[in-house]
Formats: structure tokens, sequence, C-alpha cells
């Protein structure tokens, strides 16, 4: 097996002070060492965090796995649910733990640092005891200028029962942290596994930014955890074939004036770096774009190969390229939009972030929407080395997107429009369909396929879906086609691989 876990029931005098996992600060008058923004974007991801492992700790298919596990290495047999989601607390404070010290930071509850203050509020939230005034920026300020002992001393019971559960938690294999180690071995969701390593790296990405600044053991941190959580893996990763992303613009249909634009930003950037390397000043450039145009004219293709150019450029260290609109950055209540966002933002770190009709994020009525693009842009800022956004939606929408924020127009002035395609191009791309599917056309059939789009384009709406509409063309086609041919007795393989003007009725 990979992993190992024992549940033990140590007794405490058995624990030597090596074996502590943290000492306790004395209580003493301070002040608070975070923002008011810090303060409520870390207990929204130790609320996650909590909610996570509840979720998990419910599972029966889990919960047994463990026990099994335990039983086959001599360990004791968790008792309960509730039992074993003080043992993922335990694990989760472990793995948070390693975090504190390989940053180089003491893993302490108290309140004379901005970590150790940190660790009071993840305390009070997985805690099944919560200290409400511990939820208000106000009162926590309050709180850690008086140095209160008596309302101090309940919250240092939970730390010390969360970091010394007597549980024993060893990894064999190469996953590095515990919880994440638990749920590849006994049975875990992948989601909740990405969850928790998403979560994770947000929290202690906070904590490193605390005092406003990243040290270089922080920073490396970061970087070693992206690796081991399989959020950026070593080596190249590229998300398009085995040709370059210049070889891949070109062999796409049409869209003349976009590759223009990107062939010019790729030389641009080539130029740059070499009056780099030669000592001379460099021009500042945003790479953030707004890619405007109809639906289904390629903008999220483009997205992906330019993506893959700044990989190759050196401007980021991925360059894959996650995709996402109004619904994977909005939630459906108070506070949650910005940890949802930042979830986003995590998993599109050394990438490109690809937001769709992101003009959508101002809808009126509600103003979830403007907490979502006050969490990028801040993003935007904070990790603005690791980070490239592309906006994409239609032309009139996004313009007046960009121009209701100063934020937005100051970050994105680099647009490319992207253009409807043409009668001849769309069929075209129908014919590229067909052949990557093993299908023939004839000369006729060629000709069916140019009239029925050219119909649709002499009535194309304000939502034509271009290249989407052949690809529903190509799929209604081809389900013609096998409906056809489902009652003949004698199919070949020319039949299959024949498409008739039928079809095309």
């Amino acid at each position: 097996m990979p992993i190992t876990i024992t549940i033990s029931a140590d007794d405490e005098e058995d624990a030597t002070e090596d074996d502590a996992l943290a000492q306790v600060e004395l209580i003493t008058p301070s002040s608070a060492k975070m923002s008011g923004i810090q303060f409520e974007e870390i207990i929204s991801c130790a609320d996650d965090i909590k909610n996570l492992i509840k979720r998990i700790s419910g599972k029966k298919e889990i919960f047994d796995a463990v026990n099994e596990n335990s039983q086959e290495v001599g360990g004791d047999v968790m008792p309960s649910h509730t039992y074993f989601a003080m043992v993922l607390k335990s694990i989760f404070m472990q793995d948070l733990e390693r975090c504190y010290k390989e940053m180089g930071h003491r893993f302490t509850f108290g309140i004379q640092t901005g970590e150790g203050q940190a660790l009071v509020l993840v305390t009070n939230i997985l805690s099944d005891h919560i200290n409400t005034d511990f939820r208000n920026y106000d009162k926590f300020c309050s709180f850690v200028r008086s140095g209160k002992e008596a309302s101090f001393s309940s919250m240092q019971e939970t730390y010390e029962s969360l970091i010394d559960s007597g549980v024993n938690f060893s990894v064999e294999g190469e996953d590095e942290f515990g919880l994440s180690a638990l749920l590849q071995t006994c049975g875990g969701e992948a989601e909740d596994l990405e969850s928790y390593r998403i979560l994770l790296y947000r929290l202690v990405s906070l904590i490193a930014k605390m005092d406003e600044k990243v040290t270089e053991k922080e920073k490396q941190w970061l970087e070693r955890m992206l690796v081991i959580n399989e959020m950026r893996p070593d080596g190249a990763d590229r998300s398009y074939g085995s040709e370059t992303p210049e070889v891949e613009l070109e062999k796409l249909i049409g869209l003349k004036t976009v590759k223009e634009e990107v062939k010019a930003l790729s030389n641009y950037i080539t130029v740059q770096q070499k009056r780099k390397e030669m000592g001379l000043p460099v021009a500042e450039i945003s790479y953030h774009c707004v890619f405007t145009g109809n639906p289904g004219t390629g903008k999220t293709t483009v997205a992906r190969i330019l993506a893959g150019i700044y990989r190759d450029k050196g401007i980021l260290k991925r360059g894959h390229l996650v995709e996402t609109d109004r619904s994977g950055l909005v939630a459906e209540y108070v506070g949650q939009t910005a940890v949802k966002t930042n979830r986003i933002i995590d998993k599109a770190l050394d990438g490109v972030l690809f937001i769709d009709e992101a003009y959508s994020l101002i809808a009126k009525g509600e103003d979830f929407g403007l907490e979502a693009i006050a969490t990028l842009l801040k993003r935007m800022e904070d990790d603005r080395d690791r980070l490239i956004v592309i906006l994409a939606g239609y032309t009139d929408e996004m313009e007046e997107f960009i121009n209701s924020n100063p934020g937005l127009r100051s970050r994105f002035n680099r647009y490319i429009c992207f253009p409807d395609y043409s009668v001849d191009e769309l069929t075209e791309i129908f014919q590229l369909y067909a052949s990557k599917h093993e299908y023939r056309l004839s000369d006729e059939v060629k000709q069916a396929v140019r009239s029925k789009i050219g119909e649709a384009v002499a009535d194309r709406p304000h939502d034509f879906g271009n290249g989407r509409y052949v690809r529903n063309l190509f799929e209604r086609v081809v389900q013609s086609q096998a409906n056809r041919l489902a009652s003949d007795p004698n199919v070949t393989r020319d039949k299959l691989t024949e498409i008739l003007a039928v079809d095309l009725a």
C-alpha cells in the first residue's frame, strides 16, 4: 500500500516535546497583522475547507476504506463519521504545519504575528464551537489589542486537540500531503481531490502574502506546491498538438486579420526579449487581451494557441488555458463569489484565464458580478507575472463592459476582432470535419453543402454560430446518414463513408 494510516490512542504523557506540532504563544496585547480583505479571504477559504472535510467524512466508501487500511497495519477502527471528520481536520492541520515550516514561519497559535493570527482564524472555523467574535474583523482587532486570555483559552484547547488527535499518518508513495494521499488511496473523488489542492494552495498563498510581500523561501514553496499538487507539472505541458503554436495558427481556416494580430504580438515579444538580452530598455507591455466577435469564430482556439506562444516565449511557465464564464465565477450567496473566482484563478496560474461572455458579469439587478470583477483585478495585480487574462464576447457588449470599469480599461488595451466566416470558409470547415471523420463528399454534395450554408448566412441572425453552426450541421448530416443506413442489410465500408445529397435534406 502506498499509504499507512494508524489511528492510535497514545497517552499524552508518551509524547515528547520534539513530537509536539507547535507551541502556544503567551497572550500579550498586539495589533492586527492583516487587512480586512485578508481577514475575509482567510475565513472564506477556511470555511470551504471545513465544508469539504464535512463532505468527505460523510462518504461511506472512504470511511470504510480508511478503517480497512488502518486495521491492516494494526491500527484502530474509527467509531463514527464524526470521529472521521476530526481525523481529517487533524491531517489537514499537519499539511498546513508543513507549509508553515517550509516557508520559514512558526506554526504557532497566537497573535504576535500575521501567520499566528491566520492560524487562530483557521482553528476557529474548523472548531465545532465557533467564537463568533472571530468572524468580525473589528471585534477580532479589538481582541488582538486587548490580549484577553479568557476568550483565548478555549480556542487554544481546540487547537491542541486538532493538531494532537492521536492519529499517525504516514505516506510511503509520492503524495506529499496527507489529505491528498488519503483521498487518492481510499477512493476519494477527483473533484474533492482537486478542491483540496486548490484550497490548500490558496490558504498558504494568503498566509505568504500576509505582510504584503513574498520572500524567496515563500515563493519557492508556493512553486513547489503547484508541482506537488499537479497544478503545474514540471517540464513542457503544451495544450496544443505536437506542432508549434505558430504552425497551428497558420493552419486555421480564415481569420487573416486575427493571424496578423497574433503574429505581430509574437514578433514584438521576440524583439523585446532580444533588447533585454543586450541590456537595452524594454517597453512595458500588457499581454491581457479582449477578443471580440460573434460565437463560433475561433476565439477559444486562438486563445489556446496564444497561451502556447506565451509559454514558448517564456512569458508563462505552463501556458495552459482555463476556460470559464459567469457561472464559473459568480456564486449564489453573499461572500462566496470571491472564493469561487479565486479557485478558477488558482487553476489558471502560469497560464491563461479565458472568460467567455465576460460582459455578463455586470448583469443588472445584483452586484455579485462586480465582486468577481474586483477579485479578478486584484489577482491580476498580485499575480501579474503568472496570470494572463483574455476576455471574450460580442463586440458592442465588450466595449461597454470594458468602459464600465476604470480598472478593466487600464489593464485591457489590446483588442483582436474575430470576423464572421464567409460562405466559402464555412464550407471548407464542413469539409474538414468530414475528412477528419473519414467521410467522402462528391462534388455534388459539396455544392449542396455550400448552398445550405449560403442560405443560413443570408439570414444570419445576431447570434449566428459560424463554426458552431457548421459543426451542428455536420452532426445532423451524419445522423441522417445513420438513419438511412440503419435498415440496410448490406452495409459496406463505402456506404459508411459516403455522404449523399439526400442526407442534407
